[in-house]
Order: C-alpha cells, then sequence, then structure tokens
C-alpha cells in the first residue's frame, strides 16, 4: 500500500486479463495440451457414463420383451423344429416370407 504507483500496475494487469477472458469466454490463458486433454478425458467420461446408463436401460427394455408370453411363445416357435422345416422348404419359405412383408 506504500506503493501505489506499483498498485496501479498490477490492478491495470487484472483488468487486462479480466477484459481478456470477457473476450475468451472466461478463460484467462490460452489452454495447454495437458488442459485439452484433461478436457477429453472428462468429456469422454461423461460420455462413457451416459452410454452405460442406455445399456442399463436398452437392458431392462429386452429382459421386460423376453419376460413377455407372446415374445416367449414367439420365440419358442421360432426355435421349434417345425420352423426349420418351414425354412428348408422353398415353397413354405416363400410363402412365410411374404406373410412377414
Amino acid at each position: 500500500l506504500g506503493r501505489p504507483a506499483l498498485l496501479a500496475v498490477w490492478e491495470q494487469e487484472e483488468f487486462d486479463r479480466e477484459d481478456r477472458a470477457r473476450a475468451n469466454g472466461g478463460a484467462y490463458y490460452p489452454h495447454t495440451a495437458l488442459q485439452d486433454a484433461y478436457d477429453r478425458l472428462i468429456t469422454e467420461g461423461v460420455v462413457s457414463a451416459q452410454l452405460r446408463a442406455q445399456v442399463a436401460d436398452l437392458q431392462s427394455q429386452l429382459d421386460a420383451l423376453r419376460r413377455d408370453p407372446a415374445v416367449s411363445l414367439l420365440t419358442r416357435i421360432r426355435e421349434s423344429e417345425v420352423f426349420g422345416v418351414v425354412r428348408r422348404n422353398r415353397f413354405l419359405r416363400r410363402v412365410y416370407e411374404r406373410l412377414r412383408h
């Protein structure tokens, strides 16, 4: 406080830093390679967590479908010997394909 000229220089430097930060989206200094790598790491961690949540949600939906009696019946039919015979027979396969579409 006994050196007002030095204090004025420091204040001006701080005002300049604040102005640059405002013009640069709040960043006081340019990003370094380390900051960029850290930002990517954090972003990838967030995206990874979001993807894990989506996988868990899809797994829940799949489990619910598998518990559905109609889906269970259709799965058993599709895995049955009769279905294999239908798929191997040319005529029946064409009929099956027409019914599917």
